[in-house]
């Protein structure tokens, strides 16, 4: 059983000074998406960078220094399978399934803010077989996961321009019907909510940086409009794309 204690999206200033030093009480793991600083566990200097995942276990000692952001979850896991899977790994290393860690940590924000707990269980667990056990996720179409990968990846590379299940079922030689029940199962999301749920991610990360306009966010993650872009922000997240680049920056 895993009980999850933390779940969000987090962005460090770029010029922040040391932290203290804590103690983890928990499993603690961050994929990075921008870094301009070091982490500090049990006194070993770190450097993350994109793609990369770190992981903290319970008894570590840790800090950082500068900024970055991440997605990040802490929590207890019970499961010995799990713990002596977690216990054994590097505290750093990279990731080639980086895109679908992403939707699987926005789909844990949005279960774990409505206090749905045995959906964050497997929702973590499916986090960990990503990293630890690639293609393991339960799936009658599991054989298709390297077209799915393929999918998502070129979903990701490609967000600001407009996506079309004709287009990606070309790019997967697989009719347009057939890649959508593949997709919905193996990603538990339709490729259009998949494609919307990358759009308001991409534009958080975009949004940390100031020197972009709202509009030229907008532009960058594929919405048509402005104003479909703040409507569409604010039904997902909660405030407007401004407030969420002021609670940030």
């Amino acid at each position: 059983m895993f009980r999850l204690f933390h779940s969000g999206y987090y962005v460090a200033p770029k010029l922040r000074a040391k932290t203290k030093e804590r103690s983890v009480e928990y499993y603690e793991i961050e994929l990075y998406t921008e870094n301009f600083g070091f982490m500090y566990i049990n006194g070993e200097k770190l450097c993350p960078q994109k793609n990369d995942v770190l992981i903290s276990k319970p008894g570590d000692i840790r800090c950082s220094e500068g900024g970055f952001s991440c997605h990040s979850l802490k929590f207890v896991c019970t499961d010995l399978d799990y713990k002596n899977v977690l216990d054994g790994l590097p505290k750093l290393f990279q990731t080639d399934k980086a895109n679908k860690l992403v939707f699987l940590f926005v789909e844990l924000y949005r279960v774990f803010l409505i206090g749905r707990e045995f959906e964050c269980d497997a929702l973590v667990r499916q986090i960990c077989a990503t990293l630890f056990y690639p293609h393991t996720i339960s799936s009658p179409y599991v054989r298709y996961s390297d077209s799915i990968d393929k999918v998502v990846d070129y979903v990701c590379e490609n967000i600001g321009q407009k996506l079309s299940l004709e287009e990606l079922s070309m790019l997967v030689n697989l009719s347009p019907s057939f890649l959508h029940k593949v997709f919905s199962s193996i990603m538990g999301m339709t490729i259009g909510e998949f494609i919307l749920t990358r759009r308001i991610e991409k534009a958080k990360e975009l949004l940390a940086f100031r020197d972009l306009s709202v509009e030229s966010v907008a532009c960058e993650c594929g919405f048509s409009s402005r104003a479909y872009f703040d409507n569409t922000f604010k039904k997902r997240v909660g405030i407007t794309p401004v407030d969420y680049r002021k609670s940030i920056i």
